[in-house]
């Protein structure tokens, strides 16, 4: 077999089953040493031109990966910077929402001595509209009573008058 047959079986069949049937080939006598290292020289060429493209895709891949990594560390430190802001405005708010709670405190605590007077002073209106109603009740017996007592001198003045003839 002549190297034009090896090429050719190299290209129809492939690398896989030349490489399997190289070492047969050369025990039989079929291929030269000589025709069996060029073949081998231009696979293991092959092989190395592969290699390289690899290398040359995983260069660009690790470019790549380098930018993402730096924008990424971009990132975090624009998030570090972010959560730094977010923390001081936490602790701001919380200075807000304690001062809110002391002024809710005072506030509760007047509102409560406010209810205290408002029912204080509810209680005391109540008495004194209490003790008013009783003094006016009082007063209103004594008047009924001396609207009583006025018209019976009335009734009793009327019938003298009638007696000595001197009504209208």
């Amino acid at each position: 077999m002549d190297l034009s047959e090896l090429v050719s079986l190299l290209t129809s069949k492939g690398v896989d089953y030349l490489m399997s049937q190289l070492p047969n080939l050369i025990v039989s006598k079929q291929v030269s040493r000589e025709d069996a290292q060029l073949i081998l020289a231009y696979v293991m060429r092959e092989d190395i031109k592969a290699l390289r493209d690899e290398m040359r895709i995983m260069r660009e891949d690790m470019k790549t990966i380098r930018d993402d990594i730096k924008v990424m560390r971009d990132d975090i430190r624009v998030l570090k910077d972010d959560m730094r802001s977010l923390s001081d405005e936490v602790r701001a708010l919380r200075g807000d929402v304690k001062a809110l709670i002391e002024e809710n405190k005072i506030m509760n605590s007047k509102l409560d001595d406010l209810r205290k007077d408002i029912t204080d002073g509810i209680d005391n209106l109540r008495k004194d509209v209490l003790d008013r109603l009783d003094l006016l009740n009082n007063q209103l017996r004594v008047l009924n009573a001396n609207i009583a007592s006025t018209y019976e001198l009335t009734s009793k003045i009327m019938a003298k008058l009638m007696e000595l003839g001197i009504t209208k």
